[in-house]
């Protein structure tokens, strides 16, 4: 009987796995805890330029080996940051074809960033049990940058996140409210910052952009208002989307213009 009830678990029709580790060939839905990584694609996919191809995926999915020439990346890291690489690698490659690019290595330069493929732009990012990649032409969508959290972060974060003049949002809610709002404002500040990097190689803080944010629409205006950035004024729009257990976020844009920042709103 016990036998019998192992084997009526719902299994990956490919690699016969129980649970939400899932072949991404199969074609065998829904596995156990797909539709909510389904859910948070659809969201993404729902507002973002649909110039961007877009996919996500459990952290342990099962993925093909990393090419040969990105394998040294993974022999120092432990078998989740190995994990992570395979899986957002293997994404970034999907939505890479998708886009119109032939398949490769995916190599990295020293600051650890990915370098695409000429002609493409593209992010990926992970949390601690999905991963989220995105491509496009470079020359339809030169700055794309995503985001995805699971875990809310500690208010004893609050002034490292917001500026003095953004803390005005979280202005009335509750410890629990604080909390997932500024989870919001640490997803929204890590797209666009990966979003401007590749176009501009400037490194930036949380306090040098400024984010004007529409939580109704969940839609944010960022801009850089560090005095003495090369890129002070440099602005980028973008949304998040609050899906199932996770909060993810997304920048995409021409190659942003520079000028002075917009007065407060």
């Amino acid at each position: 009987m016990g036998r019998r009830r192992m084997l009526l678990r719902p299994r990956c029709s490919r690699c016969f796995i129980a649970g939400p580790r899932v072949d991404l060939a199969c074609t065998a839905w829904p596995h156990p805890g797909v539709p909510q990584v389904q859910q948070l694609q659809d969201d993404l996919r729902s507002r973002i330029d649909p110039r961007v191809y877009l996919k996500a995926a459990w952290l342990d999915a099962e993925v093909p080996a990393l090419w040969p020439e990105e394998a040294p990346y993974a022999e120092p890291a432990v078998k989740r940051r190995k994990q992570e690489l395979a899986v957002g690698r293997h994404l970034a490659r999907r939505v890479l074809g998708q886009a119109g690019a032939q398949p490769g290595p995916l190599l990295r330069r020293e600051d650890r960033t990915v370098i695409w493929p000429e002609g493409y732009s593209g992010s990926i990012s992970h949390t601690k049990d999905v991963v989220v990649a995105g491509a496009a032409r470079a020359g339809e969508v030169p700055c794309l940058g995503l985001d995805v959290e699971a875990s809310i972060v500690s208010l004893n974060l609050v002034t490292k996140l917001l500026r003095e003049d953004e803390r005005d949002i979280l202005s009335g809610l509750d410890e629990a409210a604080t909390a997932r709002r500024t989870t919001t404002v640490f997803s929204v500040k890590e797209a666009f910052y990966k979003a401007q990097y590749p176009v501009t190689q400037t490194f930036l803080g949380f306090m040098d952009v400024r984010l004007e944010i529409d939580f109704a629409d969940q839609t944010v205006r960022a801009v850089v208002v560090r005095e003495d950035s090369p890129i002070r004024g440099l602005a980028l729009e973008g949304f998040w989307v609050e899906s199932g257990p996770w909060i993810a976020s997304a920048f995409t844009g021409p190659v942003p213009s520079i000028g002075a920042p917009a007065p407060l709103r």
